[in-house]
């Protein structure tokens, strides 16, 4: 994906790897699949698809914005990724200097995600919070993957279980689904 990078970093002679999220400022979020999150600062928002129209999809975390692209066949959208809800400012800062008038927002669904929604307001955007679509969930991220997951099992389900074979006993079904092919 053209979004993250593979990067490796030292903490006290130990080395680590993890996808990293390029932010504006050319820190980046790391995570890695043993649920570690960090920075290398500086931390920033990144902006994605400027050329695109509005209004701009904003994001809390990264995360969140692939699952929105995977959710998505095509998407016509300016994003912005927060990078956390601490960088509000720089985000409202981004926002009015490229003349954007309409967000949506899909923050987390707590305390620090609606604050947020109210700050965009106060600022003079017209917000529509997305959360609403996701609101059993922590996130959009959480959604997705729960829904990814349900749409396995009943794949799982649908699909036939293989039946054991004795080669003593004809076995009929398999017998019929072999002649078929």
């Amino acid at each position: 994906m053209p979004f993250l990078k593979s990067i490796s970093y030292e903490v006290r002679g130990r080395r680590y790897e993890a996808i990293g999220f390029a932010n504006l400022s050319g820190g980046y979020e790391l995570r890695d699949d043993n649920m570690f999150k960090g920075t290398i600062a500086p931390k920033d928002i990144t902006p994605i698809f400027e050329n695109k129209t509005q209004p701009v999809c904003l994001f809390e975390e990264f995360m969140d914005f692939l699952s929105f692209l995977s959710m998505k066949e095509e998407v016509n959208n300016r994003c912005l990724v927060m990078n956390s809800v601490s960088n509000i400012g720089r985000s409202i800062s981004y926002l009015n200097n490229h003349q954007v008038s309409s967000i949506r927002t899909f923050l987390d669904n707590d305390d620090a995600g609606r604050r947020a929604v109210l700050e965009f307001v106060k600022a003079g955007f017209k917000v529509e919070d997305m959360s609403v679509h996701y609101g059993n969930f922590k996130d959009l991220n959480e959604y997705h993957v729960s829904r990814v997951r349900e749409q396995q099992k009943k794949s799982w389900r649908k699909t036939p279980k293989k039946q054991a074979i004795n080669p003593n006993k004809s076995n009929l079904k398999y017998d019929r689904a072999m002649k078929k092919r």
